[in-house]
């Protein structure tokens, strides 16, 4: 994984155009830190039915694109990413590895606001696209990258280590 030391994180100004705009305008993007871990846990454990450990987690705040979406103190959700270069391809690719939204934040712009600040880091970074594996069974997850410009590259079979497919998705900075 390569992470990008050049771009410094910020939240832009809050998205006055959602439904939960005072919500919104609350939140904070920022990089991850140690301290972060013990809510992104909770947060990837009330998500997933195979979360990532704890040493994972570790290891990825010091080699990955680590963000945090924070509101009060509080981190209401995360995003893993990567800067690859991709064989066969000229310069930068992002790779979205993990995005994950507490219970009680979903549908409240959370999401949005990680993978905005990921597509404009990357950007910055001088990738040109950027590429995501998502669980063909997470019909949600495929929709919410649908409605931000991703397109269904291919279908990875056996992609999970319990054997279900990945949509492989990308999208064009």
């Amino acid at each position: 994984m390569k992470r990008s030391p050049h771009v410094v994180l910020a939240s832009e100004a809050g998205d006055r155009g959602h439904r939960d705009s005072q919500v919104v305008d609350r939140m904070r993007i920022r990089e991850a830190a140690e301290a972060d871990l013990e809510q992104v846990l909770a947060i990837e454990r009330q998500s997933f039915p195979h979360p990532w450990s704890e040493p994972l987690f570790s290891r990825l705040l010091r080699e990955a694109i680590f963000m945090v979406c924070e509101e009060e103190r509080e981190v209401v959700g995360f995003l893993v990413g990567e800067l690859d270069s991709l064989p066969g391809q000229k310069g930068l690719s992002g790779h979205l590895v993990n995005l994950a939204v507490a219970p009680h934040y979903r549908r409240k712009g959370v999401g949005t606001r990680l993978l905005e600040a990921f597509l404009r880091l990357c950007h910055q970074a001088g990738s040109t696209n950027v590429y995501l594996e998502v669980r063909v069974g997470n019909t949600l997850a495929v929709q919410f990258y649908h409605r931000r410009g991703f397109k269904t590259a291919c279908r990875i079979p056996h992609f999970y280590g319990d054997g279900e497919d990945a949509y492989l998705m990308e999208s064009n900075l």
